[in-house]
Parts: C-alpha cells; sequence; structure tokens
C-alpha cells in the first residue's frame, strides 16, 4: 500500500572535486546502453567496522569565488547527542522475561530472519537471528568520534553470520539482477502476463542478498521519539504478497534517484552511495541556499547546514560546480515504490521493453546513480516521503512507519490511514496540518520552511521571496500553494472528492501543475514538490518488473512531459533542476516460503501492540512499592510502564501476605498486610492487556 507523503532533499560531501572518480561519463550515443558491470565496482563482503555511514563529514568547502557556494562554511561540531534518543525504546530489565519469549516464539519461523532491540541496561544495540542451534547474536554500539560524527562498532558476533553483505553497490542493473536470481520452488505468476521460466520471476538467495547500512538504519529505528521495544524482520522473499517492501534488504532499500536539468552534470552514470536524507540539502544547494547552523547528524554543528536538522550531504558529484550553474527553479517528483533497477533499465538500456521518452531524455541529460539510494527501515511510504522532505532519517523526524504507537498518549498514530483517504483529508483540511505536528518532531525543518529561511518569504505584492507548491504530499507545512488551495479554488464537485483510484489522484497531480502554471499572477515555484501514487499499488500487487508496471511507468512518462510542457510553457524549463525519486523500492515475493509474524506473536502468549512493519512495542507492568513497617502493611502501585499512568484492575498476587490477592483501584493501588516476622514478599501483578510482572520484596 501506498501513502500520500513527503519530499524533500539533504546534503553534503566532497564538493571541491570537479568529477567523481567512480562515475561513468555518458555520450548521447552510449547513454541508452550503458549498463553496470561489476568492473570496478565494490562487490563481495565487507568487514564489519565499514558498516557506517559513507558519508562521514556534512559538508565541504568549494573553491572559486565566482560561484555562489564559496561561502559555505564547513560544519564544525560543538557538541554530540546521546546515542539512543528515545525514553523508554528498546527493553529494559522489567522487560527482559517478555522480551526473551516474544523473541524466541518468533524465530521458531524459519522465515523469519532477525529480531533487533536495544538493550538499556548494557547500552548496545542487539540483532537476533535462527533457532536452536542456528542462533547467531550480534551487539553493536554507536561511538562518538572526537570533533563530531559517530560509527558503529561490532561489541560481540558477527554481522556477516546475519547479514552476508552489508554494501549498497551490487547488483546495480536490471541484467545483472537476473543473472544472479534463482527460482528454488519453481513458483509462476500466470496472473500477470509473466510467461513459463520467465526470467523476471527470481529472488536473490541470502548469499547473494545484500543489507545495505544495517547499523545505522536499524539504530535510526531506537532513536526515534516513539521507537518500539523490538523491531522483527523478515527474509526479502517472504512476505505475503506478489510483491513487497519493508524489509532490509537490497531491492526494498533501493529507491531511484535522477537528477537532470539546469546545475546538473550531463550524461553521466554516478557509482558512489547516495541515500535518501541527501535529496533535500542537494536541492537547496544547487538552489544556491545560504547555510545555517543547526544540528547535523549525530552532532550539533555551528555552520554549513542546509536544514536546521539535516542527516544528508549535498551530492555534490551530481552538480555541475565546474560551470556554477545555479538553477532558478527546481521540481522534485517522487515516484512511490519505485525501484531503481526498474527506472534505470527502462530509462537508458537499449533493450528496454516500453518507450519511455521523456524520462530517457532527463536520464541520458543528467545524472543516474547506479545504485539509487538507500531509504530508511522500516522501507515503507510514510517515513520514505518524509524523510525526502525533511533530509533526516526517519528515527529523527519522527514518522518511523505508516503506523506507530506513541508512549505518552497511549494512542497509535496512523498516518497511513489518512494518507489513503483524500475524501476525509478535502473534508477537513486542520487534520492534515494537526496530523503532521503529531508525526514530525517539532524542530524538524522541511523542505518549504527551509526554503523561506533562506529565500525569503514569498510576498504576493511584489513577488519576492521564494514561493513554494506541494502537490499530494503531506509536508506541506509552510507551503505557499498545497493541493488543499487548488480543492478550495475549484467548484462544488470537484474530482478529488469521488478518487477511487491511485491513477485519478497522479492525473490530478498533473492538473495542479498545469492550473498553478497557467497563473501568471504567481511565480513559477522556487520548488515544486509533488507525488505520483501509483507506481507503489501496481508493484505491490504485479511485482516490480511486471507488465502491468511498466505500462503505469509509460503513463507516467506522458504526466511527466505534461508537466515539463507547462514549465516549457512559462519559460522557466531550461532554468529548472528536475529531480526524480522514489520513497522505497520493491521486491517480488515467493508465496512458497512465507514468514507469519501475526501467528508467532500470538502463540508467544505476549501482550503486544504490533504496529505492522515489524514494529514491537511489549505491554508492561511497573510495580512501585512502599512499606509502612508499624502497620506492616505493603503498598503495591501498578503502573503503566511505558508513561506511568496508573492501571487499575490489575490483580495482585502476594506471597506471604495476609491477603491472597487485591485488585488494583483506579489510582492504581492495592494494599496488603503481611505477618509479623516475615522475611520476604513475592508480588504476581497480571492484567488482560498487560504482560505479567513478578516483584521480589525483601523486608
Amino acid at each position: 500500500m501506498l501513502s500520500i507523503g513527503w519530499l524533500i532533499c539533504m546534503g553534503s560531501c566532497g564538493a571541491g572535486e570537479k568529477k567523481a572518480a567512480t562515475d561513468t561519463q555518458l555520450s548521447d550515443s552510449d547513454a541508452a546502453s550503458e549498463t553496470a558491470t561489476k568492473d570496478g565496482v565494490l562487490s563481495g563482503e565487507v568487514e564489519d567496522s565499514d558498516l557506517n555511514d559513507p558519508a562521514d563529514s556534512v559538508d565541504s568547502e568549494l573553491s572559486g569565488e565566482e560561484c555562489p557556494w564559496n561561502y559555505k562554511v564547513k560544519a564544525k561540531a560543538t557538541g554530540k547527542m546521546p546515542g539512543v534518543l528515545s525514553e523508554g525504546a528498546g527493553i529494559d530489565e522489567l522487560e527482559s522475561a517478555a522480551y526473551a519469549t516474544l523473541r524466541d516464539a518468533l524465530l521458531e519461523d524459519s522465515h523469519v530472519h532477525f529480531v533487533a532491540s536495544y538493550d538499556v541496561q548494557k547500552k548496545y544495540y542487539l540483532i537476533v537471528s535462527g533457532d536452536g542451534d542456528e542462533r547467531q547474536e550480534v551487539a553493536f554500539t554507536r561511538v562518538f568520534k572526537v570533533g563530531g560524527g559517530s560509527h558503529f562498532e561490532v561489541n560481540s558476533g558477527s554481522i556477516k553470520s546475519i547479514f552476508p553483505q552489508t554494501i549498497f553497490q551490487v547488483h546495480g542493473s536490471y541484467n545483472e539482477l537476473l543473472e544472479n536470481w534463482s527460482n528454488p520452488n519453481g513458483v509462476t505468476v500466470p496472473e500477470h502476463g509473466y510467461i513459463k521460466n520467465d526470467p523476471r520471476i527470481g529472488f536473490l538467495s541470502q548469499e547473494d542478498q545484500a543489507y545495505p547500512w544495517v547499523l545505522g538504519r536499524l539504530a535510526s529505528v531506537f532513536d526515534a521519539p516513539d521507537a518500539p521495544d523490538m523491531v522483527v524482520g523478515v527474509y526479502p522473499w517472504a512476505s505475503a504478497s506478489v510483491g513487497t517492501h519493508g524489509g532490509l534488504g537490497l531491492l526494498q532499500s533501493r529507491s531511484s534517484l535522477i537528477l537532470s536539468g539546469a546545475g546538473v552534470r550531463k550524461g553521466v552514470v554516478e557509482e558512489s552511495v547516495a541515500m535518501l536524507p541527501d535529496v533535500a540539502p542537494t536541492v537547496l544547494a544547487a538552489l544556491g541556499a545560504s547555510t545555517t547552523s543547526g544540528l547535523g547528524t549525530d552532532g550539533e554543528y555551528s555552520d554549513g547546514l542546509y536544514l536546521k536538522r539535516q542527516d544528508g550531504r549535498v551530492l555534490w558529484e551530481a552538480l555541475n560546480t565546474e560551470d556554477c550553474q545555479v538553477p532558478k527553479h527546481a521540481i522534485v517528483i517522487l515516484y512511490d515504490g519505485l525501484n531503481a533497477n526498474e527506472l534505470n533499465h527502462l530509462a537508458l538500456d537499449e533493450d528496454a521493453p516500453v518507450d519511455l521518452p521523456t524520462f530517457r531524455s532527463l536520464a541520458t541529460q543528467g545524472v543516474v546513480y547506479r545504485y539509487g539510494a538507500i531509504t530508511n527501515f522500516p522501507s515503507v511510504s510514510a517515513p520514505g516521503h518524509t524523510t525526502v522532505g525533511t533530509g533526516l532519517w526517519n528515527g529523527r523526524h519522527g514518522v518511523l512507519s505508516n503506523a506507530f504507537f506513541r508512549r505518552k498518549s497511549q494512542e497509535h498514530i496512523n498516518p497511513f490511514a489518512l494518507l489513503s483517504d483524500p475524501t476525509l483529508i478535502l473534508e477537513n483540511p486542520d487534520l492534515v496540518l494537526e496530523m503532521y505536528d503529531k508525526m514530525v518532531v517539532s524542530d524538524v525543518e522541511n523542505l518549504a520552511q527551509a526554503a523561506h529561511r533562506a529565500f525569503g518569504d514569498w510576498n504576493p505584492d511584489d513577488q519576492s521571496g521564494a514561493f513554494v507548491a506541494v502537490l499530494n504530499e503531506i509536508t506541506i507545512k509552510g507551503a505557499d500553494w498545497t493541493t488543499l488551495d487548488f480543492v478550495a479554488g475549484t467548484p462544488p464537485g470537484n474530482p478529488m472528492a469521488a478518487i477511487a483510484e491511485y491513477k485519478l489522484l497522479d492525473d490530478l497531480a498533473v492538473t495542479q501543475v498545469e492550473t498553478l502554471l497557467s497563473d501568471e499572477t504567481v511565480p513559477v515555484p522556487k520548488i515544486l514538490q509533488l507525488s505520483f501514487l501509483t507506481t507503489d499499488g501496481v508493484g505491490e500487487s504485479a511485482g516490480p518488473h511486471s507488465n502491468e508496471l511498466r505500462d503505469t511507468l509509460v503513463e507516467m512518462d506522458v504526466r511527466l512531459k505534461a508537466i515539463l510542457d507547462a514549465y516549457e510553457a512559462r519559460g522557466a524549463l531550461e532554468n529548472t533542476l528536475i529531480v526524480l525519486t522514489s520513497d522505497h523500492g520493491m521486491e517480488l515475493q515467493d508465496p512458497s516460503r512465507n514468514a507469519n509474524v501475526g501467528a508467532q506473536v500470538t502463540s508467544s502468549g505476549m501482550k503486544v501492540l504490533n504496529s505492522g512493519s515489524g514494529m514491537l512495542y511489549l505491554r508492561t507492568l511497573e510495580l512501585v512499592k512502599s512499606v509502612d513497617t508499624e502497620l506492616v502493611s505493603v503498598e503495591i502501585r501498578v503502573k503503566n510502564h511505558d508513561n506511568n499512568d496508573p492501571v487499575s484492575n490489575s490483580e495482585v498476587i502476594c506471597e506471604g501476605c495476609v491477603e491472597d490477592s487485591v485488585l488494583s483501584n483506579e489510582e492504581g493501588l492495592a494494599v496488603f498486610t503481611y505477618e509479623e516476622g516475615a522475611d520476604s514478599l513475592t508480588f504476581t501483578a497480571t492484567h488482560t492487556e498487560f504482560n505479567p510482572q513478578v516483584f521480589n520484596l525483601a523486608l
């Protein structure tokens, strides 16, 4: 499923280099036939010590006084963030027994790959995989560097025992994927146009699979304000659908990334690693935005950031810094769930099965990231859109998944439910901003807000400042024109009210752009953000390389051309940067090898809130004692371990007390008396909504 989401770009990196050493320069004649090879590309396994963020710095300085970027100051760390930011996340002493029971039950399913958590007492992250004699455990920590930044160190176990490869620069082309696929159980999908022995039906074995930046993405989950207690991941082929995403594996983690137009190098297939948080700062830097001070990855920076909180780097290797080309406008288009291998195949390869002339023109005349961009874990829509729109990993911007649980308010936050009901949004526009404020961390700056800070608020009277439009997206806070504004300006019975399919939403996105660009009383947007959604739904229902997905992309090509034509009609296209990306990847699934996480949770007998995408929240009681030796009494206060709220109607059983059991009252209190001379008491609290808790008291 999809979500109307968020979009933005962030960045930093070696800006002084005029040409990346690892890229491939394409001429007009050979761009279409360029395919990935293993020569010169990182492959195989890496050492545990290498499992860190590919971008160690936030920004580098550029030389050249004539460039608008030369005033950018290199970021300098002045402090550092704690390792785990979420109070209540992970497993502490009160939760350890329930965790162990649930962990073991989950790993009894041979299609469940791992369980991850954070050990509060030992202060390390923990990944466990396998059952019985096959059990593997890895403990790792985040270590802060002197002068800023951080890296991860494995304290025990071997990452390779659970994740054989952890690099991103493998299986970079569609044809390379097909060469490495296998179909061990002879799966067929004839209902979606796959022929017998169709090469598109295949799966990477565990040995050939890769899990890029696995430690950083797992750690980010437990940085979130509403982080879970534990996360469960299934093998990349083991979900019950035709196509899926959400996992840590390579293809579900691989977002598309193509830059083209003004300010971009021409005809390049870029080999370097990009991450989804890089999009926003790259857009801002390309437009010549001023830098600011704020909070960078794992530290507080005095200057050098493009957003006040920034995890990404500027993709300087994609920008034409040699000619100091500064675009006046930027378009950021997100195609939900579009796998980079598929888009690059159709846009570059001569043997592509369908013709995408607009995508091909942008790709061959711009920069294509061969390996796409690494997205969040879980690799689902809501966090991916928000990452593009904020330049932050999901653990930092707060939108952890398509649904998550808020501990303090004991509230289920479900951005996807709101996103999937456009009629509700349009009838109750205040809900959008209310939900945005609930989901996104308060000091996070989105792309529209950063553009206004850097270029000034738009003033309709004199047309000064940055005019920002955000369409079919949720990061609308601070934008000057949104989908809600479009609908408010249309007559009653507007087309949004009766939308039943994503294709209608996608068509409406084009209509919104054409309407906006045809109104010459407003400027061409400094930044236009929009999403197309059908690619995700079709990828899930038919697979990422299916006939249906390719037919959908033919339709998307027409929509893309209509948007570019609207810019051309305003005389703005030649001065516009174009970024094409996606919120996550997509991968075909094997119905003969399905995991059943829900059944394993049920069989464990533990009380768990399963918010989906592997996010598990244990329901834990906390018992607090107060002893009155004169009255030979003990007062037990029963609390919700998540937020300290009292828990009533909990049965508290005492071994050694006069009373066998007492129900806690509305204040969570249960009072017992005991015999004089007793030296210890044992209390056990149970509740229908919580896991039992045992408390031993020495008198």
